[in-house]
């Protein structure tokens, strides 16, 4: 008889390792995703983050987080031609658009006649 219970003893005792294990897991994953709220935290915990604009992180509860765009940097999203260098007058007809930070203001015949001649 003792034989017939010792398989079942095993059964019992994987099944409550099981379980264990479960819970345990459980409640790490319950503990990081409480402990994200923004979007620093949820890249400091490792998340994957996705290459947007603005940038995203996405928790493992499917929650996801915007990094916030300072408010200076907004205005140059809604301003674009304010971020282009203005290079009028350096003898190059900037023609080509760039859309970068930093890029050429692109030049016309009426915005830089001194380097884009009239044709």
């Amino acid at each position: 008889m003792k034989k017939q219970s010792m398989p079942s003893f095993a059964v019992a005792v994987i099944l409550l390792a099981a379980i264990l294990v479960i819970v345990y897991f459980a409640s790490v994953l319950t503990q990081t995703t409480e402990r994200v709220n923004n979007f620093d935290e949820c890249a400091a915990a490792g998340n994957p983050v996705m290459e947007t604009y603005p940038v995203q992180c996405r928790a493992p509860d499917g929650r996801t987080f915007v990094q916030e765009i300072p408010p200076e940097d907004r205005w140059k999203l809604v301003h674009p031609a304010e971020n282009c260098r203005n290079l009028c007058g350096d003898g190059v007809c900037q023609e080509i658009v760039c859309m970068a930070i930093g890029c050429p203001c692109a030049e016309t015949v009426s915005s830089c006649p001194q380097d884009c001649p009239r044709n």
